[in-house]
């Protein structure tokens, strides 16, 4: 098996690059089994995003799939673009519509947006 050290990287394609956009959820539920249900109910919300907001590119969202005893019980990625895709998708109206879905349903969030392939690189040599 050959082995790449950093200078032997090949460079980001277009195909890389972009935003990648992920949100974590805990929420409410007596249950694992119950937290569950109510992610893949919640999924589906998401899954209408795709193909309706403008740049964005890929979407992947779900219930937890390994069950750990700090795992989340749900999650979203999504790969825009640019800055400036992620930026509309935060005022977008189906966006706001599942943040009024998604409010009284989490008890905890977390979120990352991760500069990606070509946008990574700039922001290290910056």
């Amino acid at each position: 098996m050959a082995h790449l050290d950093a200078s032997q990287t090949p460079a980001p394609t277009t195909a890389q690059a972009g935003l990648l956009h992920i949100v974590l959820w805990q929420l409410h539920g007596e249950t694992a089994q119950a937290r569950q249900a109510k992610a893949q109910q919640l999924s589906h919300s998401f899954r209408a995003l795709l193909g309706t907001v403008p740049g964005l590119l890929q979407l992947d969202v779900g219930p937890n799939a390994v069950a750990a005893a700090d795992a989340w019980d749900m999650a979203v990625a999504m790969r825009f673009a640019n800055r400036a895709a992620l930026d509309a998708y935060n005022e977008h109206p189906l966006h706001l519509g599942i943040k009024a879905l998604m409010g009284p349903q989490r008890r905890v969030r977390a979120q990352i947006d991760l500069a990606l392939g070509a946008q990574a690189h700039a922001q290290e040599e910056a």
